[in-house]
This record gives C-alpha cells, sequence and structure tokens, in this order.
C-alpha cells in the first residue's frame, strides 16, 4: 500500500520558497526536499532542509544560518487540508535540518500517515519577530 506525496521534490522547494506572512524586519530562505516523492503507509520519510535569514533593518547584508532554530513539519491531507502529522525539528549550527535517516540518527522521526491517500507537507518556520515563512 503505497502513501502518495502529492508533489515530488521540486513543488516541495518551491512551496517552502513562498512566504506565508511577510515580515518588514527579516528575509528568509527556507527549503527542504525528500529523499522520494511517494512512501509507503507507515513508513519513515526522509527530508533534508535549511533556513537562512537576513536582518532587513541592519546594514549587515548577510543571509546567514539560523542556528537552533525550530522548524515544523506538518502533513497535510490534499483533499480536505486536515493535518494527519505534525513534526518540529531544530537546526543544526549550519542552519541545516533532517529527520532521522541513517545520516541523522538524533533528529525526529517523520512517518507517513498510515492510511492510503494523497498528501502535502509544509515546512514553516518563525523569523524573530513571530512572521511565519513557509
Amino acid at each position: 500500500m503505497k502513501v502518495s506525496i502529492f508533489f515530488g521534490v521540486a513543488f516541495a522547494v518551491f512551496a517552502a520558497l513562498l512566504p506565508g506572512f511577510a515580515s518588514a524586519s527579516y528575509a528568509v530562505s527556507l527549503h527542504f526536499v525528500l529523499e522520494k516523492p511517494v512512501y509507503s503507509a507507515g513508513e519513515q520519510m526522509v527530508l533534508t532542509g535549511s533556513v537562512f535569514q537576513s536582518n532587513l533593518t541592519s546594514s549587515d547584508t548577510l543571509h546567514a544560518a539560523v542556528a537552533n532554530a525550530s522548524v515544523n513539519i506538518t502533513i497535510f491531507e490534499n483533499t480536505t487540508g486536515s493535518v494527519k502529522r505534525n513534526y518540529t525539528i531544530n537546526t543544526t549550527s549550519d542552519g541545516v535540518f533532517k529527520s532521522n535517516s541513517s545520516q541523522s540518527l538524533a533528529s525526529t522521526t517523520v512517518v507517513a500517515p498510515s492510511d492510503t491517500g494523497t498528501y502535502y507537507l509544509e515546512a514553516s518556520y518563525a523569523d524573530p519577530d513571530s512572521a511565519f515563512w513557509r
């Protein structure tokens, strides 16, 4: 039984580039990709991403990695939009976040929903002004 993660890698990256809310003080780049586009029901999903941020109110134009930030990963059912699963993964000192895998054993395990269907994933991050980026 397969669970279709309805977007593939290209859509995941595109969706992650769209800000959920504009911040007057920060510009954020939030990206993630999945290891594969389709997972079986209940299968462990492997994702990797990064968060970078610029402070627009300072003279510093550096787009720097966001260390030790919380990134929320939400799995939605495609037709109803209902939340099936929600996870929090923290970034490393270089702004990278990874779900549990053979390369990142200590991270949060992300599991595909147990019901067969089509789902989409969303990564979100709140900047220091509490503006959410998706």
